[in-house]
């Protein structure tokens, strides 16, 4: 069930791109771009996920509706820069990057720290800090302005007393 995950993690991450994305384009007044990808979506489930679940089982099933979902957003990025004049990879490269470093890093974290051997609650709480920390750390350096005004504004909000 590892292996699903992994891949599912992936498009639960992947959703709330195409979801708001639906939501822009509906209030743009151009409701049918979110319909045409939704079935292309549909589409390419419906084409590979049979052959692909009776070829690999649940995991063809997985990289079906993984397919399908990586479609959706290639939609969403191409009509972004369309209507928009967007260019998502110039905003999202950073936070991509930092967190693929934090979870390479994790995995070595992982390997060197030995965590299976301590008590379940100190393995969240190494890790989750890690996380916290790693990713932080490394969009302050990928890109310090950007990051040190998001923290500025979580730490306003924080402390705002309602």
């Amino acid at each position: 069930s590892a292996w699903f995950m992994r891949i599912l993690v992936l498009i639960f991450i992947a959703r709330p791109f195409w979801e708001h994305a639906g939501t822009l384009f509906i209030s743009l007044g151009k409701p049918e771009i979110t319909t045409r990808f939704m079935i292309v979506q549909a589409l390419a489930l419906a084409i590979t996920g049979l052959p692909l679940t009776l070829i690999w089982g649940a995991v063809g099933t997985c990289l079906a509706v993984g397919l399908a979902s990586a479609i959706g957003v290639v939609g969403i990025y191409y009509h972004w820069q369309r209507e928009l004049s967007l260019r998502p990879w110039s905003i999202f490269s950073g936070p991509v990057l930092a967190a693929g470093l934090t979870v390479a890093g994790y995995g070595a974290l992982g390997r060197l720290m030995e965590l299976d051997r301590a008590a379940l609650w100190a393995r969240v709480v190494v890790q989750a800090g890690y996380a916290v920390v790693a990713f932080t750390a490394l969009n302050l350096l990928i890109r310090p302005r950007e990051t040190r005004d998001r923290l500025r504004y979580v730490w306003r909000l924080a402390l705002r007393r309602e």
